[in-house]
């Protein structure tokens, strides 16, 4: 059975119904489909790039926390050699914890690691090449870190891209964590 109407012809058999465009409606669904994809893509690359983003971040949180914990429970020493080589160890414990996140030549790579005590405080920089340099002072300031106690400072740093067709979108990427240090040196 055939039924007319609106330049539709469908055909009515039992259970299933077949329609014919007419000669007019044949390339819309591709010009359609050609206005849709860009926006498509748009969310998808930035939801692709976007969660690469926060895996990042989760990764340079994690390091920064893990290693803030190690330096704490690690014993330092007397010596200023002592120190330094505690310093380097906490140092390279960030880089592993962070599962490749903060390796050399990572794009706006720092590390800082920093012990405190009452006054004094000795860091570690670690920049973007993996050099290493050693001076006096803190990673974070006193009105971040107030106490007085003796206490470990991390602070990791690193970049990351959020990309869409259009645009790219640099993300500064920060972790910092402060653990009392609980070992006598």
């Amino acid at each position: 059975m055939w039924a007319v109407g609106n330049d539709r012809q469908v055909q009515i058999s039992e259970g299933s119904q077949r329609t014919q465009r007419p000669q007019h409606d044949r390339g819309a669904s591709l010009v359609e489909f050609a206005l849709i994809l860009p926006i498509l893509m748009l969310i998808l690359f930035g939801a692709i790039t976007g969660g690469i983003t926060l895996s990042r971040h989760n990764a340079v949180q994690n390091a920064a926390r893990e290693a803030s914990r190690f330096g704490a429970t690690a014993p330092i020493g007397t010596t200023p050699a002592e120190l330094s080589t505690w310093l380097n160890n906490v140092a390279t414990e960030v880089e592993a914890a962070a599962t490749g996140d903060l390796a050399d030549g990572t794009q706006g790579k720092s590390i800082c690691v920093a012990y405190v005590e009452g006054g004094t405080a000795t860091r570690l920089n670690v920049d973007q090449s993996g050099t290493r340099t050693e001076s006096v002072g803190r990673c974070l300031t006193p009105a971040q870190d107030p106490r007085a106690e003796a206490r470990v400072q991390i602070v990791a740093r690193r970049q990351s891209e959020i990309d869409t067709i259009f645009r790219s979108f640099v993300v500064n990427i920060e972790a910092k964590s402060v653990s009392r240090y609980e070992r006598a040196p």
